[in-house]
């Protein structure tokens, strides 16, 4: 039974390739494709790569203002831009929306400190679902959203298909957000990773 649901996997896995190798050459020129209606009405609102680096300068000197309360919710990931390119990466940002990246955040349960979260990083091609679940906290004036992966899981729907631990990495080398600016709206998240990308997300 084991190897028969292993064998499933990799079926479920290679769809998913040859999906993403059809799609590579139809979103690669695309751009702010895939928006639902609300990210299209905050278009007008996204910042262009300079105010970004403008807006990261001024958080890392007088912090962000974010707190942990405005952070609770589900976003979803809109732009992307990889390190050291100021044009936005608009393959992987498309793909993220097509898939529905997402990053969820919830409050964990008799968690006596207030910056302790429930985390979920998702994506789904219609009703087939990969998720990370693991916990992460704030920290810092910026802050930044430190975070770790416990599980990963397979669902189809409702049903879980797979579900596997993965082993936590030390504190010193877990994976982060550096958060750069909250808009007033309380929609528009941007952040820059550990391994250097920004992105912008919107909470739906």
């Amino acid at each position: 039974m084991t190897f028969l649901r292993f064998i499933a996997i990799d079926f479920v896995f290679i769809l998913i390739g040859l999906v993403l190798w059809f799609l590579l050459t139809n979103l690669q020129k695309k751009k702010n494709v895939l928006l639902d209606k609300g990210m299209e009405n905050l278009l007008p609102a996204m910042p262009t790569f300079s105010e970004l680096i403008d807006m990261e300068i001024c958080a890392k000197k007088d912090g962000t203002g974010i707190t942990f309360d405005s952070l609770i919710g589900n976003w979803k990931f809109i732009n992307v831009w990889k390190q050291g390119d100021e044009n936005m990466d608009v393959l992987s940002s498309n793909l993220l929306r097509l898939f529905s990246a997402s990053l969820h955040l919830e409050r964990q349960v008799n968690e006596t400190c207030e910056s302790k979260f429930n985390l979920c990083n998702s994506i789904n091609f219609g009703s087939l679902y990969i998720n990370f679940l693991g916990a992460g906290e704030l920290k810092g004036k910026q802050p930044l959203l430190l975070f770790f992966f416990q599980r990963i899981e397979l669902k189809l729907g409702e049903k879980t298909i797979f579900s596997r631990l993965l082993d936590i990495p030390d504190e010193k080398n877990r994976p982060f957000f550096a958060l750069i600016k909250l808009a007033s709206n309380g929609k528009l998240l941007t952040a820059r990773g550990r391994g250097g990308g920004l992105a912008i997300w919107f909470k739906n």
